[in-house]
């Protein structure tokens, strides 16, 4: 079933779940948008290695996916109370990838 969310509270009231699946379909256009954003700051002057991308939650896992599922060359990222599903892909290409020269990861997360 599909729910209109009308605002944070919303959330709260329905059960979240890391064994959702990710709409991959959904985060490959969302994926566009961010190689835009980060190209006009590499065609600005700032090298990729003085990058950092972040956010908090669903930001937090949009840029959990920039830095280690895009691999792009960025110094850094960090995750305000974020997640990534079970199933995500960005799992899939730290699986893959043979780098050892990931970005830096700060990760965050409250308690109850």
């Amino acid at each position: 079933d599909f729910c209109l969310s009308r605002g944070l509270g919303d959330v709260y009231k329905r059960q979240i779940s890391n064994d959702a699946l990710e709409n991959r379909k959904s985060l490959s256009s969302i994926y566009e948008t961010v190689n835009e954003m980060l190209a006009r700051e590499v065609h600005a002057g700032i090298p990729e290695k003085r990058i950092v991308v972040g956010g908090f939650s669903m930001g937090g896992a949009l840029a959990l996916h920039t830095g280690y599922h895009l691999n792009k060359e960025i110094s850094g990222v960090f995750a305000l109370s974020a997640f990534l599903n079970n199933d995500s892909i960005v799992y899939e290409s730290l699986d893959t990838n043979q780098s050892p020269n990931l970005p830096k990861l700060k990760a965050f997360h409250g308690e109850r």
